[in-house]
């Protein structure tokens, strides 16, 4: 499950299932924003695809999965799914019999979608929350967003609208610092123990699961979000 959603995060993730699985059969599962260019994903179908799921999302901004289509043609098969849970079956199903690998990417939102679909943890975790919880990372002269997660589930949204703990950072460089490897990573209050659904997340280290959450998106490759 990857976040890429544009053409550099889209070559990388092309690079990376080039040569660290070559020789591996693949289908795509695939969703855009409207404004987001992926007409990378063409080339990136011809390359590493035998099969391509075009879903689309419940936001006003989500670029409809014919729309989408369009993008493979002439690329790979492509199949106009409903949504995500719909592409993760007909893909589940035809990855089955063909012995393929399945790559989900183009939009964070379809990430996270995927990722509730997939995580059995992060769903019995979801499942106990008392009261719902917005994290919300605002970034100065950058990007804010905010992640939602209630019992149904977990979804990230722009701006700070649902917010319960908030996060700002002065520069992009800060943000960075965050989520880097020899950083000291979350800080020690208000996230932390707003985010720690109450005991529910037993012995997993809560700053720790944050902080791949965030390190999976500045890479552009969402694997794991408790």
């Amino acid at each position: 499950v990857d976040g890429a959603h544009n053409a550099d995060s889209l070559r990388f993730l092309h690079d990376t299932l080039r040569t660290r699985y070559a020789g591996r059969r693949k289908v795509l599962i695939a969703a855009a924003m409207q404004e987001k260019d992926v007409s990378y994903f063409h080339k990136m179908a011809a390359d590493q695809f035998e099969r391509v799921y075009a879903a689309q999302m419940a936001y006003d901004r989500c670029r409809p999965a014919a729309e989408l289509a369009k993008v493979f043609e002439g690329a790979a098969p492509v199949e106009v799914c409903r949504d995500a849970a719909d592409a993760y079956a007909r893909a589940a199903a035809y990855a089955r019999g063909a012995g393929a690998m399945i790559v989900c990417a183009g939009s964070l939102y379809l990430a996270g979608e995927m990722l509730d679909l997939l995580d059995e943890t992060a769903g019995e975790i979801l499942a106990g929350l008392k009261k719902p919880v917005g994290l919300c990372f605002q970034v100065k002269d950058g990007p804010c967003c905010t992640f939602h997660f209630t019992r149904d589930g977990c979804r990230m949204t722009e701006g700070e609208a649902g917010c319960t703990c908030k996060m700002r950072f002065s520069s992009p460089e800060k943000f960075n610092a965050l989520i880097e490897e020899n950083k000291p990573g979350l800080p020690a209050k208000n996230p932390v123990q707003l985010l720690f659904f109450n005991g529910l997340c037993g012995e997993i280290p809560h700053a720790s699961a944050i902080k791949k959450v965030l390190q999976s998106i500045h890479t552009g490759t969402l694997l794991y979000v408790f």
